[in-house]
């Protein structure tokens, strides 16, 4: 349009006016860059005076031309900062510059593969000291002992790769590889190995089969994340650092109970050694009926509890390595025999050992609490002296010791959860 026509400038709706006070180069420049987006319309000025320009935006952009674009090989090559600065200013797509589509949505760019990810404590910079357990891990051909960290913030079970090498465990490919992170979200390492299923038990009964995924960590070589938990639900004492009791299903599935045989053969005891006279009292000195409990009976032992009163909470005593040893050997007799089994009532009694005269140790379990809320059973014993008069004139006196006379007596029906104790095992 001449500039010299009375219609100049026009009114075209969408006109924007910028004054430039810059040279005619600077305005030529500027035409080159932007020409594909804007269509501009200047006259013939001086490299001194301010320059006018009209430019008319373009409100309908379909019909225009896409910007030129070098389209990106499919081989991966790193962007320039200049390029990559055009590319995002002008809405092209940062993979191939195409205009009519962004990376999201573009075709020549290969997806994005990321791989799992799992979050575990102990690698962490500032991994606090938290909680062990023994454990004893087997396999086939190799069976050791090693302290369990039981870490709630890993999302799996680990073990180190070193201690898998010198124990011989056989690998499985992890597929995919999993990326491990600190809690903090920072990158560790990949795992790409996990072990065969092995054997882990944890105290004297508690047994399972489990998988670990291997990583390099010496300081904990054995850890028990989330998932373990999850699954056993073990109650523990954290301010102690103890174990008090395995969650219900464990009665069911982990832990490892020796079977009653419902009948067996037993060959018939030696009864020569007992006196003709004390002859009809053989049972009293069996020793395959003191390996097992007696009938209910109406004479069973009673624990009945004073009104709004429940049994406390004893504490667990800190055992020897010979006390240690007893009490599995306690534990183990006296499941086979069926005078125990696992409980989970709230209600637990302490457990230790007194030595004996001749150096063994005999269990005890610490009852005080529960008897202090007990009603008493008023019913009369004979008087000492009295009992003492009757012997006047005895010259021969026979002492009986009974087999397992503590079990010769049940418990009546219902009241066995008050009488729940508590180890280190359980």
């Amino acid at each position: 349009m001449p500039r010299n026509s009375p219609s100049w400038p026009p009114k075209f709706p969408g006109m924007k006016r910028l004054l430039f006070t810059s040279s005619a180069r600077a305005c030529l420049l500027l035409y080159r860059t932007t020409s594909h987006i804007f269509h501009w319309t200047f006259p013939p000025c001086s490299t001194s005076s301010p320059v006018w320009l009209k430019i008319r935006l373009q409100e309908q952009r379909s019909w225009l031309p896409p910007p030129p674009a070098t389209p990106r090989p499919t081989t991966f090559s790193r962007l320039s900062s200049e390029e990559r600065r055009r590319r995002f200013s002008q809405g092209c797509c940062l993979y191939c510059g195409a205009a009519d589509h962004l990376r999201a949505s573009c075709p020549l760019c290969p997806p994005r593969t990321s791989l799992p990810s799992l979050k575990v404590g102990i690698l962490s910079p500032a991994a606090p000291s938290g909680l062990f357990l023994p454990a004893l891990v087997s396999g086939d051909g190799f069976k050791e002992s090693l302290l369990a960290f039981v870490d709630s913030g890993a999302e799996e079970n680990f073990l180190d790769s070193g201690l898998a090498t010198t124990w011989n465990i056989p690998r499985i490919p992890v597929s995919p590889p999993i990326r491990l992170l600190t809690l903090d979200g920072s990158p560790l390492t990949l795992v790409e190995w996990q072990t065969i299923p092995l054997t882990l038990c944890i105290g004297a009964l508690h047994t399972e089969s489990i998988q670990f995924l291997l990583l390099h960590s010496p300081s904990h070589p054995l850890v028990l994340g989330y998932p373990w938990l999850k699954m056993h639900n073990p109650h523990f004492h954290w301010s102690n650092s103890e174990l008090l009791a395995w969650g219900p299903n464990c009665h069911h599935r982990c832990l490892q109970l020796p079977l009653r045989c419902s009948s067996v053969h037993l060959s018939p005891e030696d009864t020569s050694g007992i006196p003709s006279v004390y002859s009809d009292l053989h049972l009293a000195f069996s020793k395959q009926r003191a390996l097992s409990l007696p009938p209910h009976r109406s004479s069973d032992c009673a624990i009945d509890l004073l009104p709004g009163t429940l049994p406390p909470r004893g504490r667990i005593y800190p055992l020897s390595i010979n006390e240690s040893d007893a009490l599995e050997s306690y534990i183990r007799d006296s499941l086979e025999s069926g005078f125990i089994r696992p409980s989970t009532s709230p209600a637990c009694a302490g457990f230790f050992f007194v030595e004996k005269r001749d150096g063994s140790l005999w269990p005890c379990i610490d009852y005080r609490g529960l008897n202090e809320i007990t009603i008493k059973n008023r019913y009369p014993l004979p008087l000492i002296n009295s009992a003492l008069e009757s012997l006047q004139g005895a010259s021969v006196f026979t002492k009986l010791d009974l087999r397992g006379a503590y079990n010769l007596i049940r418990i009546r029906e219902g009241d066995e959860w008050k009488t729940a104790f508590i180890t280190t095992l359980g």
